[in-house]
């Protein structure tokens, strides 16, 4: 019941009913404790409460059999995918797709093959690349007349992999049927804005027809900002930021052409990427293309006097962030 209420986005409810079974596996069956940690930990990824998942699925791992650890692990990857942990992802996702490859549980397989697609997505791997790992699975759900599996789905990391299926003619009305089955929510819906922002003139019609569906516009200016302007709330509420700074920061961080007014959306960028956000995230986020939002960093990191002509990416989003602190941009 947890599970089925956890499908359905009721949250609450569903972490109460984990709650009651946790209780009744101490009294009776304490070795089943591990898997509604496991449950509850795949509740708190969906919530975006990634420190508390980790915490449930390591406690989950810890007495694991075999084949225990190859479930729970998966659940593992996609965290350290979505805190920016890629060769560890990359590492626990693939021992698990070798395991259920070997046991033919095609539901799990096609699960892990679209976390390691969004992997390569999010590293800019060729689309054709993507495609070749995913084309046995996508080839299932065609067969099986369905867009949707129940095991290890995650809005963000699916929404983007079906964007690039809507691009690729082979499979295109596969994309469009997991937008139009409403299971992909609110970051399907925020993938497709991207995705509109990104196309020619003549798909857009057709991603504003998929928006259609879920009663939503094409994206506009305006709304780049609103969500802009979200950020910026977002990041004072988590101390990231003080009000007392704003002024300066949106002073600082103007373009060449607006230098006489704030730009929200540049303040956005920056302090999402100052909270480690991956470039390709921000972009789905602020419903940008990702070649502007990587032109607008360059654009800041000149700003504050900060080269990016060596180091690690860590090494350089540091010495932004130090840059920053130091002219009284950043708390």
């Amino acid at each position: 019941m947890g599970n089925v209420l956890r499908a359905h986005a009721r949250y609450g409810q569903a972490s109460a009913y984990y709650e009651m079974t946790r209780q009744i596996a101490a009294e009776h069956t304490p070795n089943f404790i591990r898997w509604v940690d496991a449950q509850a930990a795949w509740l708190a990824v969906l919530q975006g409460q990634h420190d508390k998942a980790e915490c449930l699925i390591r406690q989950a791992l810890a007495p694991a059999d075999l084949g225990q650890r190859m479930s729970f692990q998966v659940t593992l990857g996609v965290i350290e995918l979505l805190t920016g942990r890629r060769k560890e992802a990359e590492d626990h996702l693939r021992e698990s797709l070798a395991f259920y490859q070997h046991s033919q549980d095609r539901q799990a397989t096609c699960a892990i093959a679209f976390h390691l697609a969004y992997l390569q997505i999010s590293q800019r791997v060729r689309s054709s690349a993507v495609i070749k790992l995913l084309r046995a699975e996508l080839k299932w759900l065609e067969s099986e007349d369905n867009a949707y599996f129940p095991l290890w789905w995650h809005p963000k990391l699916v929404s983007r992999v079906a964007a690039l299926l809507l691009t690729t003619p082979e499979f295109h009305a596969l994309g469009r049927r997991f937008f139009r089955q409403g299971y992909l929510g609110e970051e399907g819906v925020r993938a497709l804005r991207q995705l509109y922002l990104q196309s020619y003139s003549a798909q857009r019609a057709e991603i504003a027809e998929l928006l259609g569906v879920h009663g939503v516009s094409p994206p506009h200016e305006t709304d780049i900002h609103a969500d802009a302007g979200r950020v910026v709330t977002d990041a004072i509420a988590r101390g990231l930021i003080a009000p007392a700074m704003l002024a300066l920061l949106f002073h600082r961080l103007r373009t060449s052409h607006q230098r006489g007014r704030d730009n929200p959306t540049i303040v956005a960028i920056f302090l999402l990427h100052m909270q480690g956000v991956a470039t390709g995230d921000i972009a789905l986020r602020l419903d940008m293309s990702r070649s502007s939002v990587s032109h607008t960093l360059q654009i800041i990191y000149e700003s504050l006097g900060v080269a990016r002509d060596h180091g690690s990416r860590i090494d350089q989003r540091n010495a932004l962030r130090a840059a920053a602190r130091a002219q009284g941009l950043l708390a």
